[in-house]
This record gives C-alpha cells, structure tokens and sequence, in this order.
C-alpha cells in the first residue's frame, strides 16, 4: 500500500462576493436628481404666482378677485353667475321675482369708483350703504342703474366710496325670473375688498297700492321736459297733437285696448327719432295725497318703434294753474319704462321701483326717449303704484 503524499494540487474554490450594479447607482441617483430639479421648478413657478398674483383676494366662495393697474386707475375684478337658485327678491305682492347676489364692499381709501358690469346678462345694479333694509329700500339706497348707455345692456354705478363705510353691491337684472353670469369691474384709487353675503335679504322691494282710479282727470302735454312748464297739448292731427280717439286720458282708463298717441313735434307724417318725444300727461290724484315709488307701462296695439323706453315722474302739491309752472313740479324719477327689447302688444312690463318718500296730490309723467324712429309715441296703460 502506497502512502505516499500525492503531490498533485487540490483545486481552490473562490466564491466571490456580488459586486454592486454599478449601472443601478447611476439610475438611482439621476432619478433622484431629476425628482429634486422638478420639485424645484414647481416651487420656482409657485414662488413666481404668488408674487405675480399678489395682489389677488381670496373669496368664501373659493372665487378670487383680481386686480390691475390702468391709467385711470386700479382695477379689482369679480365674477359671479346668478342662477335660478339664486336668491330672489319679490316685487308687487310676491309676482315678479328677481334673482340677484349681494356683495359686501370696503375700501381703505375714500374716492370715487365706478362699479361697471363686463357680462353677458341685462343686469341691474344697487348700491346701498351698510345693510339693504328689507321693508325700506330707500332707507340705504344710495343709487341705481339699468344700462350704462343706449348701446349697452349692462349697468355702471359711480359713487364716491368713504374708507369708514361698508357698502352693499346688489346685483340683479333687468328683467324677472332671468338669470346668467356677470363680471363686475370696480375702478377707483384702491383695491375694492368684494366679499359675497350669504344671507336672504327677502324683499328688497315694498309691497304696494295702485294709485289711480278708473275715472282720472288727465291732460296731455308736449315740448315739455322735467322742470320746465307744461305746454298743453291738444285734439288733432299736426305738431303738438294727439288723435282724438287717441286722447291723454286713455293712459288712465284701465284698458289695454285703448291707447294713448302723441305727435309731439311733428305732423304725423314723417317718421324721425324726435317725434313724441317730451310729450305726455299730469293729473291729480282722485284718492288725494299718496306717495308714488312706482309705475307699470303697457304697450299699444301696434307699431313697436312708437314704445317709449325711458320717462320721467314728477310730484307736485300745487294746485289749479299753479300746475302749469316748472317750478312747482318735483322730479321723483327719471329712468326706463321697464319694456324689454322685444314686446308684445298690449302687454304690461314690469314695475318700475324707485325711491321716493315724499307723498304728492299730482304727478307728471314726460316720455324722453323711444326704441326706434316712429311719427310718434304711443302706450296704453300707465299704473301709479305706491301708498
């Protein structure tokens, strides 16, 4: 037996520990990397947002208002949509209903701004000092508009805000049961702090009584405006006339059927934009001393370029002749007729509210403005509504 060493060399195993993915390494960090740069690109374009849009105001409603500089001054934005969930105010014993939204504004710099309406519905705008009283409108009513000019449907308010003052912005529309959005823009020497309120401030128009009786003295008047004294007008046919059958007192009669027609000054043969304009009528109440705050318009048989589209109402305490001199009249109201843009015939429109305290014994009514060139301007019905 051979027991001899053998020499040959018995074999080394080396196990080798894994080495790290090298490539692995480099992923991992270039991911981690470009994690961090785009962290800090959003923080860089957040950064560049907040002082961009510093001068932004947040809303309860998660609205915002902004603000820019023009060379009339600076501008605060706010938009706003009214919806048939909207809140709605109710005029004439709950028949007309309007949709409107109350924005609360402050400023700290007293001056005149001017609120004008950038959107897309026949908006109405108030303006109230602290709280709109739901009984009294006129209690804190401090102005209010309809259209900021013939050519537009939308209304401007410009008043001159004091910085110890919390103002109430209504914004309603022109006509009831409408809705649609709006973007109010304010224009003064500051910001203008836009706050929505949430509460319902109920009716924001007084219940009323209609004023006139059926068998009312009337006169007819034309080439008369607010202030000024009355120029009769007469039966005819010609400048300063109105049809027979067509006479003042049909505008108080209670009948849609009958209509009242003035030439005014032209004969009734040319078709121009003046024609029955500073016409009208006065009368003195049979039920005697009443304040008027509001007045309804009906349209005639025909002709639509005949409706008048704005008015003036005046009061007096005068009596007999005495009515005849400008002086004694008082102007109570000067706006529109409440006809929208399309009318039908001998249909009544809305009820014109305005803000009126004093109680008078007689009322002038002057027709200033029409939709369109007629020979003349005609209605059939005007309502005096107030207590």
């Amino acid at each position: 037996m051979d027991c001899s060493t053998d020499s040959t060399e018995i074999p080394t195993i080396t196990i080798d520990k894994p080495k790290k993915n090298v490539s692995q390494k480099k992923i991992f960090f270039l991911v981690m990397g470009t994690v961090a740069c785009a962290v800090m690109i959003i923080l860089a374009i957040v950064l560049y947002l907040v002082i961009s849009r510093k001068d932004a105001i947040p809303l309860a409603n998660n609205l915002s208002i902004r603000t820019s500089t023009s060379v009339e001054g600076i501008l605060t934005y706010y938009p706003g949509t009214l919806t048939n969930t909207s809140y709605k105010y109710v005029q004439l014993s709950y028949v007309y209903r309007y949709y409107y939204e109350a924005i609360q504004v402050t400023v700290s710099i007293s001056g005149v701004y001017t609120f004008t309406d950038l959107g897309t519905m026949d908006s109405y705008g108030y303006l109230y000092k602290n709280d709109p009283q739901p009984i009294d409108t006129c209690g804190n009513l401090l102005i209010e508009n309809d259209d900021m000019n013939e050519d537009s449907t939308q209304f401007q308010i410009q008043y001159t805000l004091q910085s110890d003052m919390v103002y109430i912005l209504i914004v309603s529309t022109y006509d009831a049961e409408t809705f649609g959005e709006f973007r109010i823009r304010a224009m003064g020497p500051d910001i203008v702090d836009f706050h929505r309120i949430n509460d319902d401030y109920g009716p924001l128009a007084s219940d009323s009584l209609s004023l006139l009786s059926n068998n009312e003295v009337v006169y007819g008047v034309f080439n008369t405006i607010a202030g000024n004294d009355n120029i009769a007008a007469t039966a005819g046919s010609g400048i300063g006339k109105y049809p027979s059958a067509e006479s003042p007192s049909n505008a108080c009669d209670n009948y849609q059927t009958t209509k009242y027609l003035s030439f005014g000054p032209c004969t009734g043969q040319t078709l121009d934009g003046s024609c029955g304009l500073n016409t009208g009528f006065y009368l003195t109440l049979t039920r005697g001393l009443s304040t008027m705050f509001g007045v309804q318009f009906c349209t005639a048989n025909d002709w639509q370029q005949r409706d008048p589209s704005r008015i003036t109402i005046e009061g007096s305490n005068e009596s007999g002749d005495d009515l005849i001199r400008g002086s004694s009249w008082n102007l109570i109201y000067n706006g529109t007729t409440g006809f929208s843009s399309y009318r039908e015939r001998q249909t009544c429109y809305s009820i014109q509210y305005f803000c009126n305290s004093i109680p008078y014994t007689s009322y002038r009514v002057l027709i200033t403005a029409k939709f369109e060139s007629s020979n003349s301007v005609q209605y059939s019905e005007v309502k005096f509504y107030g207590k």
